[in-house]
C-alpha cells in the first residue's frame, strides 16, 4: 500500500518537475508549504536565495530562512548548510542551483549537495533535471547532477534508501556509489567508493568551519570500510575534483602473501 502510495506522489510530482521553471509560476500557484522549511548554519562566499515568483534575489546569511517555492544558488566560491525544522542537513557546494518545489521535496538542477536524513525522518521527494526519486531511512548521502541529467548519490553513513516510480528500490549502503538514470529513473551500476579518501577530500565534508552533526557516523562508516577492504583484491577509490565532483579511479591491490 505505501508502495503504490509513494507511486502516485512521485507520478505528480514528475509532471510538476517536468514543467518547472524559476519564472513558470504565478503568485497564487506556487507550492505551499507550512511543514518544511530550512534555516541557514553556516554559509561560505555568496550564496542567494530567490522566490519562484520573484525577479530579483537576496543574499543569504547565517540564520536566514528557506522556505518551500525557494530557489537557492551558489557561485564558483560558494558553499552552504541548511538545516530543517525537522533535523535533517542539506550542504550545497559550489556552482549549485537547488528548488524548494514544495513541501519536503527539491530539485538539484545542477551542482552537488550533501543530505543526512535523522533517525525516523519522512520521506523526502527528490528530482535531478530527469529522475524523480523519494529517499527514505537515515544516513548519509551524497548526490551530484550528471551530465546527462540524471545523477549519481553515494552513501556515506546508515543505509538511506531510493525509491523509483516503478516500485524498485536500493538501499545505498557505505560506500557504494549508484547512478540513477534515464527519464523515468532506472538503476544504474554499483561501484565502490574509498570512504577514507573522499571524505578526506570533499569540500562538502571537510570544507566547512564546523563539522558535521553526524560526523561520528561518518567516521564510523570509514573505519568499518577499511577494516573490509583489505580483504578485497580490486577497489574503486573516490577522490573529490573539486566542490562538486567526485573522480574514480580504479585500483588494483597487491594479493596477500600465498603460504
Amino acid at each position: 500500500m505505501r508502495a503504490a502510495r509513494v507511486i502516485q506522489t512521485l507520478a505528480a510530482l514528475l509532471f510538476a518537475a517536468n514543467g518547472f521553471s524559476a519564472t513558470s509560476y504565478g503568485d497564487d500557484e506556487l507550492p505551499k508549504s507550512e511543514d518544511w522549511s530550512f534555516r541557514v548554519a553556516q554559509t561560505i562566499d555568496k550564496a542567494f536565495r530567490q522566490g519562484l515568483a520573484e525577479k530579483a534575489g537576496t543574499l543569504l546569511e547565517v540564520n536566514a530562512s528557506v522556505e518551500a517555492g525557494s530557489l537557492v544558488a551558489t557561485n564558483e566560491k560558494a558553499k552552504i548548510e541548511l538545516s530543517s525544522i525537522h533535523g535533517e542537513t542539506l550542504r550545497l557546494g559550489s556552482k549549485t542551483v537547488v528548488v524548494f518545489q514544495a513541501d519536503r521535496f527539491f530539485r538539484l538542477k545542477a551542482g552537488s549537495a550533501l543530505l543526512h536524513l535523522p533517525e525516523n525522518a519522512s520521506p523526502i521527494s527528490f528530482s535531478s533535471p530527469i529522475c524523480l526519486v523519494e529517499f527514505s531511512g537515515s544516513g548519509v548521502l551524497l548526490l551530484e547532477v550528471t551530465g546527462n541529467g540524471g545523477f549519481k548519490a553515494i552513501g556515506l553513513s546508515g543505509e538511506p534508501k531510493i525509491l523509483l516510480s516503478d516500485g524498485s528500490e536500493r538501499i545505498v549502503k557505505p560506500g557504494n556509489l549508484t547512478f540513477l538514470l534515464e527519464n523515468p529513473a532506472k538503476f544504474g551500476p554499483i561501484l565502490d567508493i574509498d570512504l577514507l579518501t573522499l571524505i578526506s577530500t570533499s569540500n562538502l565534508i571537510s570544507g566547512f568551519e564546523k563539522p558535521l552533526a553526524c560526523n561520528q557516523d561518518l567516521i564510523r562508516s570509514m573505519l568499518l570500510q577499511r577494516s573490509r577492504i583489505r580483504q578485497r583484491t580490486r577497489a574503486f577509490v573516490g577522490d573529490a575534483k573539486d566542490n562538486q565532483g567526485f573522480q574514480l579511479l580504479n585500483i588494483s591491490e597487491k594479493k596477500p602473501p600465498q603460504d
